[in-house]
């Protein structure tokens, strides 16, 4: 099968079908993912056997769209999992494994509708990237990024605080809050600074901070 991308984004030609039906899946090796460098087993919303796994079809689920290792650190909460989708649910799932056990197996979101047909990277940032079929004439590709932004670096230069991070939304804005105390919830934090992420979702900022302070937290909170 040949997949293509946006040119200016990624091509790729995979040697192995990706679209894999629930009767394939019965016999399918879990060898097959070792290749691609992922996990090696599923297990629910799928069914693990020996030597394959297959589909439960639940939840309008019919057919798994395999997928990708996420390698890159923009979405530090996607490290090394196995990205794929199920065409009939539009679901995207997120799985982890150590050896043939797998340790966990979650549904990133649901993408109503967009019916996943293949997986890609972006080769300029390492994005998850993925086709959706929708109803076949309005096809488009969809970037699979964070909706939780982290503090990947931090630095201390005389009295300023210097921190970057990434996984934000692309141009989106954030605000910097801080607080004494690690407990108290979100709205009980004090802003200290809004601003935008740039057109990666990365950020940074730079503030003053007082030496005397014994511990002060930080956390980045988008609309």
């Amino acid at each position: 099968m040949r997949c293509a991308y946006h040119p200016h984004l990624l091509f790729m030609k995979f040697r192995i079908p990706l679209v894999v039906t629930a009767a394939a899946l019965v016999t399918l090796a879990a060898s097959l993912l070792h290749a691609a460098e992922g996990p090696e087993a599923k297990k629910d919303p799928l069914e693990i056997g020996p030597f394959g796994i297959g589909s439960c079809h639940t939840n309008s689920r019919s057919a798994i769209i395999g997928g990708v290792v996420y390698h890159s650190s923009r979405v530090p909460q996607l490290k090394d999992a196995y990205i794929y989708g199920d065409e009939g649910s539009s679901e995207i799932f997120m799985l982890r494994n150590t050896g043939m056990t797998v340790t966990q197996n979650a549904v990133l979101f649901l993408d109503t509708g967009s019916r996943p047909s293949c997986f890609g990277f972006d080769p300029s940032n390492g994005d998850v990237l993925y086709a959706a079929l929708r109803s076949g004439n309005n096809s488009i590709m969809k970037r699979i990024v964070s909706t939780v932004p982290s503090i990947n670096t931090v630095e201390l230069s005389d009295t300023n605080l210097i921190a970057s991070g990434a996984g934000g939304n692309f141009g989106g804005t954030y605000t910097l809050l801080s607080s004494f105390d690690l407990t108290l919830p979100s709205s009980s934090w004090t802003p200290l600074a809004t601003n935008s992420f740039d057109g990666l979702g990365n950020f940074s900022f730079t503030i003053p901070i007082s030496l005397d302070d014994t511990q002060t937290f930080f956390k980045v909170r988008m609309p």
